[in-house]
Order: C-alpha cells, then sequence, then structure tokens
C-alpha cells in the first residue's frame, strides 16, 4: 500500500515538474523573441526624457471616507390614488405642471351625490320645523317627551347624512395636498376608475430634497445626525454638502448595510447622486500614522530576536540569489563573449529551473522540512559551482545554469512559508516583508564586492568564491534557526525541531 501511494505521488511530481518545464521553455522562447525586438527597437530609440513633479510637503487634517450610490427624493412625494370609484367627469393633470396645494387634479361624477344631497337637505329642514313645533307643544302639556326625543333623532340622523354625502363628494373631488409637480398620467374624461387606481405621482416642490444611501453597518456605527457629507448628482459634478438627518436602526440581513438619509439644498429629485461619507477615526493622518509606527515599533521591541534572525536570513538569502544573476551576464559577455539576445537567452532558460527548483522543493519542504529542504539546496549550489563558473564548453555551460538556479530558487521557493509560520500572529502580515526589505538593503553590496574582486582576477573567480561563502553561511544560519512548520495561524503552534 505504502509503495503504491508513493509511486502515485511521484507521478503526481513528475507531472507536475514536466508541465512547469514546459510552461518554462515557453517562456524562453518568448523572452529570446522579446529581448531581439527591444533590441532592435532600442537602437533606433532617442534619448529618454524624463518629466518630474514637485510638491512641497506639510501637514493636513485627514479623515477616512466611505463612497456610496444613493437616491435624491422629494421631501414629500405621493402616489395619487381614488378613494372611491367612479366616473370621471373632469381632469386636469397636465405632466410636468406644478399646482398649488387646493388645487383640483381630477373630478369623479357626482351628480347622483348632489340629488341625495338636495333630498337629505330637504328632510333635514322637514325634521328641524317638526321639532321646533312639538317643542312648542311640549311646553303646553299637549304631546310627550318621548315624541319630541323621537324628532330631534330624525334631526341628527338627517344632519348626519347630509354630513355623510358632502364627504363622498370631497372624495370625488381630487385635489393637490401640496405645492408639487403632477407625474404622467393616463386619465380621461369618462373613463371609469376603481377604486383605488392609481391617477399619477406627485412630487413636492421644496427648496430641499433627501437623499437616501446604504453603508456598511461598520461604517454607519460612527455617523451621526447633523454630520456633513458631500453629494455629488448626475446634474452637477459639484460636490454639494449635504446633512445627515436619520440613520436607520435596521441593518440589511443580506448586505449587512444600513440606510442613511441626509438633507441637500439645490439637487433635482429622482436622479442619482455619489455620497461621500466621512468615517469616524482619526483626522490628523500625521498623528494616525505615528501611532501606528509606534505599534509597529513595539512589535519589533517584543519579538526582536526572531526580527533579527529573520533579517540575517533574508540578507544571506539575498546574498545567495544577487550574487548568482547580477554579474551573470557580465560574465557571460566578458569570458563567452555572448550577444545581448544569447545573454536574454540564456538567463530566460535558466529561469526554466528556477521554476522547476521552487516548485519541487517547496513540495517535498512538507516533508523533510523547511530547514533541512534549504540548507540541502544551498548545499547542492556548492557542489554545482564548478559547472557553473568554470564550464569548459557551452552545453555544460548551459547545464551549469539552469541548476543553480534549480537549487538557489529552490531554497527560495521554501522562504515564504518559513518566515510566515516562523512569525507570531500579531505581527504576521508586517515582519516577514519588513524583515526581507531590510535582508535586501544589507545585501544590496553583493555586485559591488564582486566587481571589486573581479578586478584582480577573472569574472569566475569572483563569481565562484562570492558564492561558495554565501553558499555555506546561508546554509549555516538557515539550519540554525527554529522551524514551526505546519503550525496552525491563529493559535499558538508546536515548533517542529
Amino acid at each position: 500500500m505504502r509503495s503504491r501511494i508513493l509511486g502515485e505521488t511521484g507521478r503526481g511530481s513528475a507531472i507536475l515538474l514536466a508541465v512547469v518545464l514546459t510552461i518554462g521553455a515557453a517562456l524562453a522562447v518568448w523572452k529570446t523573441a522579446s529581448a531581439r525586438a527591444t533590441a532592435a527597437a532600442a537602437a533606433h530609440q532617442p534619448e529618454p526624457i524624463e518629466a518630474i513633479t514637485t510638491a512641497v510637503a506639510r501637514t493636513e487634517q485627514h479623515r477616512a471616507t466611505t463612497t456610496s450610490i444613493g437616491t435624491v427624493l422629494a421631501l414629500r412625494s405621493i402616489t395619487l390614488r381614488t378613494e372611491l370609484s367612479g366616473t370621471v367627469h373632469e381632469v386636469a393633470l397636465v405632466p410636468g405642471r406644478i399646482v398649488d396645494s387646493g388645487t383640483v387634479l381630477v373630478a369623479l361624477d357626482i351628480s347622483v351625490e348632489n340629488a341625495d344631497l338636495q333630498a337629505q337637505e330637504a328632510q333635514a329642514t322637514l325634521a328641524v320645523t317638526s321639532l321646533a313645533r312639538l317643542e312648542r307643544l311640549r311646553q303646553h302639556g299637549a304631546v310627550s317627551e318621548e315624541e319630541v326625543d323621537h324628532a330631534r333623532a330624525e334631526r341628527d340622523v338627517a344632519r348626519a347624512q347630509i354630513a355623510r354625502t358632502q364627504a363622498i363628494i370631497a372624495k370625488k373631488t381630487i385635489r393637490a395636498p401640496f405645492r408639487a409637480r403632477v407625474g404622467i398620467a393616463d386619465v380621461h374624461p369618462g373613463q371609469y376608475l376603481n377604486e383605488g387606481t392609481q391617477l399619477t405621482t406627485l412630487q413636492g416642490i421644496d427648496g430641499a430634497a433627501h437623499v437616501d444611501f446604504a453603508v456598511a453597518q461598520q461604517v454607519a456605527a460612527g455617523l451621526r445626525a447633523g454630520e456633513p457629507v458631500q453629494v455629488v448628482t448626475t446634474a452637477d459634478s459639484t460636490p454639494i454638502t449635504a446633512r445627515i438627518v436619520a440613520v436607520d436602526a435596521r441593518v440589511d440581513p443580506v448586505t449587512r448595510t444600513t440606510t442613511v438619509r441626509a438633507t441637500i439644498v439645490g439637487a433635482a429629485p429622482g436622479g442619482e447622486a455619489i455620497i461621500q461619507a466621512f468615517r469616524a477615526g482619526e483626522k490628523n493622518a500625521a498623528a494616525a500614522v505615528e501611532r501606528y509606527m509606534g505599534r509597529l515599533g513595539r512589535a519589533i521591541v517584543s519579538n526582536w530576536k526572531l526580527f533579527l534572525y529573520l533579517v540575517l536570513l533574508m540578507a544571506m538569502m539575498n546574498l545567495v540569489s544577487h550574487g548568482t544573476q547580477d554579474m551573470y551576464p557580465t560574465f557571460l559577455q566578458r569570458d563567452w563573449g555572448f550577444s545581448p539576445t544569447r545573454r536574454a537567452a540564456l538567463t530566460a532558460f535558466s529561469m526554466v529551473g528556477a521554476l522547476s527548483g521552487g516548485v519541487v522543493c517547496g513540495l517535498y519542504s512538507d516533508r523533510l522540512g523547511r530547514r533541512r529542504t534549504i540548507v540541502l539546496a544551498l548545499v547542492g549550489a556548492l557542489v554545482v559551482i564548478p559547472l557553473w563558473a568554470f564550464a569548459p564548453s557551452l552545453p555544460l555551460l548551459v547545464a551549469g545554469a539552469f541548476v543553480m538556479q534549480f537549487f538557489v530558487q529552490g531554497a527560495w521557493g521554501v522562504i515564504p512559508a518559513h518566515i510566515t509560520e516562523l512569525s507570531p500572529d500579531s505581527v504576521r502580515g508586517f515582519l516577514p516583508g519588513f524583515a526581507y526589505q531590510c535582508g535586501v538593503a544589507l545585501a544590496s553590496s553583493i555586485p559591488h564586492l564582486q566587481a571589486l574582486f573581479a578586478a584582480g582576477a577573472s569574472y569566475a573567480s569572483a563569481m565562484a568564491r562570492s558564492a561558495a561563502v554565501v553558499f555555506a553561511l546561508g546554509a549555516i544560519v538557515a539550519g540554525l534557526g527554529r522551524e514551526r512548520r505546519g503550525v496552525a495561524f491563529g493559535r499558538a503552534g508546536v515548533s517542529r525541531e
């Protein structure tokens, strides 16, 4: 069973390596053609001109912002509908027209209601007269109190019926409730309308309008009524200052956003708007940066041993990579007489080895361990130095470049996982990158040192000696460090020594 699993793993690794080699070969061909085209184009290019822009640094107040898309709404906006059914008698709905409060917009036929009102008014008059007569007779004892009460009730019923009919007539005469602009309507005289039929829309004509927009709930928690927001409408690209009037207490369960409403002056309702709201937080950018740098400084101090080790490891690894790459094109030109195109082709081919080494060593570091894989790769590079620097023939030179980059970038392929696992959770996003940059700064002198060595010897000797030293030191530094392969991020990991 174990041999079968190992066999399947080996086949998978071989397939992966073949894919990487194929991609690398294609990249090498493309790079060679690109180098030739670049060299031909550069031969006819004039000296480039660089333009620079200067600015004076100064302290400014800053506050983080968030941008949202909103809609401009009228302060008062309604959909006009019928309360009662009836036939349209009169229509004054002109789309776009501005009407005053109380203007008749639609009048339904009220001929039946008017006739009922006349009959009810006549009944009410009779009831009032009858009540007055009975009250006089009651004073002489000619009628009973019950008859008077009955006549009074008939009078009240008649008056109530008149009020009801008048209310129906009023409801069939639809008026504008406020000064507004009439929307699109499709109502005509003689048309029968059911109860609740939509007639048109009315947008209030006010100097101000509402802007509704949605922001993330974390942003909404820092917004308060009265705070300003910047609004850009589709009609005008000039930002307009609006004031927040309300923040919805509800959070959308799907989008996790909250609706915010602001009041704006000078914007037409119905348009789209881009809102820039200020987020709660630091207004002084310099103070915010200072506090942030202070936190990072404290993080470095609390992990100073790990930081120094990572800087040293990154310095050695950058010496390894730059020591085998920066001077190599010059070596090919001086010692082998390579043209720019041939140098680019060989460099591209060596990068195929780099891709292969990164994939293979990164894969097997999960089994062998991070430190052991880095040490083995650097030892392999140390062994390849004679073939890489002192190759007696062109085929061996090509093979040496390929194998050297296989081992060098194979060691580098383990580094990202290794230093990330070594870093504590609190500084994992900062410490590896900062240590890498510090290591780059320390290793930046390697091309200059190699050039000084080459002044008294050949380029091959200078590269070989410097490479042997940095390979050996790099293997020692990697081997003496810690390892936390397989650590679970977010929890305390167990080191695998």
